[in-house]
């Protein structure tokens, strides 16, 4: 194996941390914001679906939602 190979498998391994990091980061406060608002510790998919549904469609998730994507494609290129 070449030392391009290599460093590209090592970008493709960083890229992929990056990506597996923003989508836990996410899941972790789309779970704690449905825990705040039903005051329930295991909330129904329904409630978390809600939930989902304000993150894809909030402004203020935007940035979020474009570093999620550019990852996503990233990690397809």
């Amino acid at each position: 194996m070449s030392k391009g190979e290599i460093i590209g498998l090592a970008g493709m391994d960083a890229l992929f941390l990056v990506w597996t990091i923003l989508i836990f980061v996410t899941l972790f406060q789309i779970r704690s914001r449905v825990v705040a608002r039903t005051r329930n510790p295991v909330p129904g998919p329904s409630t978390a679906l809600g939930e989902w549904r304000i993150w894809l469609t909030s402004p203020e998730e935007k940035a979020a939602r474009i570093r999620h994507c550019a990852a996503t494609l990233a990690i397809f290129a």
